[in-house]
């Protein structure tokens, strides 16, 4: 006697494709522009560019993540 089993039945619905995670890193001018922001809010006063650029540049990364 053979043993017949059960076949699921075939869908020809395909199952979406998982959510991508894009991941956008900010360009200089982008960077550049914030940190400019940043400088501007001093009042244009002297400060440390190098800061001004890094917190720029992890701001605009955290917000694009």
């Amino acid at each position: 006697m053979s043993r017949k089993t059960a076949s699921r039945p075939s869908s020809s619905k395909k199952m979406p494709a998982p959510p991508t995670i894009r991941t956008h890193e900010p360009t200089h001018d982008e960077i550049a522009t914030r940190a400019f922001e940043f400088y501007c809010a001093r009042g244009g006063m002297g400060g440390d560019a190098l800061a001004d650029w890094l917190r720029a540049e992890c701001e605009l990364r955290s917000a694009m993540a």
